[in-house]
């Protein structure tokens, strides 16, 4: 049996949202919506997005996100994560994300708030899969116990926050279902403590 070292990984962070109140944040996510229908065109494809302020002022959502992001465990005790950037996101059915990445930040993020099943799951790019890009030719358990993919889903569920690095190339595949795909997404900066 050969010993594998998964070398340099891509952490991605999963944490449920506790008092997660989906009714009322997708209540004020269109309203937002209403508010500007036209959105912005970002790396979303016949969806709508807003603009990037949400962090900046008192609403349901950073009270959701915020108190929730006080319980990670994954930063040292005197640093601190910083939002940067917070929008929403409302893909109807037939709209999906462009592969993209969020430059300028840490971490990136998204958080599902109604996410039907085959509303579209979120890939990730490999990072070395242009370098590497016959990782499909090692064997099926070399690749499943070494996480060896040129690219890897996840299917979004309600509540879940999912944290990653900045740099790693994210998609959004087309909602396939007769409902709204909802979620906010929020770049964060981690910082030491003042």
């Amino acid at each position: 049996m050969i010993n594998t070292h998964n070398l340099f990984p891509s952490a991605v962070f999963a944490h449920e949202v506790k008092k997660f109140n989906k009714s009322k944040l997708a209540e004020y996510i269109y309203s937002e919506k209403r508010k500007d229908p036209e959105g912005l065109r970002n790396s979303n494809f016949g969806g709508w997005q807003s603009k990037a302020h949400y962090h900046l002022t008192n609403n349901p959502i950073v009270d959701a996100i915020g108190n929730s992001l006080t319980d990670l465990r994954i930063l040292k005790p005197n640093v601190v994560l910083r939002m940067d950037g917070l929008w929403f996101n409302v893909n109807p059915p037939g709209s999906h994300n462009m592969m993209h990445q969020h430059p300028n930040c840490d971490l990136a993020a998204v958080m599902w708030i109604h996410a039907p099943k085959n509303s579209g799951n979120l890939v990730f790019e490999n990072p070395h899969a242009f370098a590497h890009n016959k990782m499909n030719m090692y064997d099926n358990e070399v690749q499943k116990r070494a996480i060896q993919y040129t690219a890897y889903n996840f299917s979004p569920r309600e509540g879940m926050i999912l944290l990653f690095p900045s740099y790693l190339r994210h998609a959004v595949e087309v909602n396939q279902c007769q409902d709204d795909r909802v979620s906010i997404s929020f770049n964060a900066h981690m910082e030491y403590k003042k």
